[in-house]
């Protein structure tokens, strides 16, 4: 999918929650998308084709909670194997690496 369909299927909120600068990018569609040939969640591929390439092993951790369908790329930190072991268990989404 490119960037162009990708923004298609996304409403944005009307108000940033507190601690935001932008509204979440509510996804409308399903909880896999097809992003550079590969089957993966809307926040790694909302991120990669935003931001940038995702380096293998790296985690995307979701920073606006409650909304697990948020895929503004403003929201979205990009994780090592190392900082994403670092941290404990918290509200918010981390999604991990790409499978093998």
């Amino acid at each position: 999918m490119d960037r162009e369909k990708f923004d298609t299927k996304w409403l944005a909120d009307h108000e940033p929650l507190p601690g935001m600068d932008t509204p979440c990018w509510m996804w409308l569609r399903g909880k896999q998308v097809r992003c550079g040939g590969k089957k993966t969640s809307p926040q790694r591929a909302a991120y990669a084709l935003h931001v940038g390439p995702i380096p293998r092993g790296a985690y995307i951790r979701r920073l606006c909670p409650p909304y697990w369908t948020c895929v503004n790329p403003e929201h979205l930190e990009l994780l090592g194997a190392t900082e994403h072991r670092g941290n404990p268990a918290s509200p918010e989404i981390t999604l991990g690496p790409e499978p093998s």
